[in-house]
């Protein structure tokens, strides 16, 4: 007996549900995000994204302002721990506070918004991991709503699975990247134009 595996394939993404597949994929990145978080605390190495404890420690410093202090009252215990992370949190010190905060670079919407999260949870860095993670999925379900109104359901599903499951999309969401924030922009603007219903 002859049986036909193509369509049986595509047969399965209309049985799909799309609220398991979302879940599926937010535990598998938040899961992988604590194994590497673990990983890159035993080796101090971020070999993802290197310059991830720029953003870190620049969204700490924010942060200690958006807290009420100023930069000659910041206590000993809330400087970074690592070398390069405190020469670097020493250098943003000695600025002036009026130039780093009216930059005019978009960047800064990244810094607040890291800011804004470690006032709230405290200054770690798997706070910004599950943030990334969230907007990265967020947008990748905004693609999937654009692609079912366009495209249809099949074609909708099976990027949806393809979008979130892949390997290199689930270890681009874990960096600590302002990248992420950008393309979800983009993909927010496109929904409104073309994936609203």
């Amino acid at each position: 007996m002859q049986y036909d595996l193509s369509l049986n394939i595509f047969t399965r993404f209309h049985k799909l549900d799309v609220k398991k597949i979302i879940i599926l994929a937010l535990l598998s990145r938040l899961i992988f995000a604590c194994i590497y978080d673990v990983f890159v605390s035993i080796t101090g190495s971020d070999i993802l994204l290197p310059d991830s404890a720029f953003y870190a420690t620049i969204g700490r410093y924010m942060s200690l302002f958006l807290s009420g202090y100023d930069k000659y009252s910041i206590p000993v215990h809330a400087l970074p721990k690592e070398p390069t992370e405190r020469a670097l949190f020493l250098d943003l010190l000695s600025k002036d506070n009026k130039e780093f905060f009216q930059s005019k670079n978009e960047g800064i919407i990244f810094y607040y918004i890291v800011s804004i999260l470690y006032v709230i949870f405290g200054p770690s860095v798997i706070v910004i991991r599950i943030f990334n993670i969230c907007i990265s999925v967020l947008s990748t379900y905004l693609i999937y709503k654009i692609t079912d109104k366009n495209f249809g359901e099949l074609a909708a599903k099976m990027f949806l699975v393809v979008g979130l499951l892949l390997p290199s999309q689930v270890i681009y969401s874990i960096t600590l990247s302002r990248d992420i924030l950008r393309v979800f922009a983009v993909y927010l603007i496109l929904w409104v134009l073309y994936g609203r219903k």
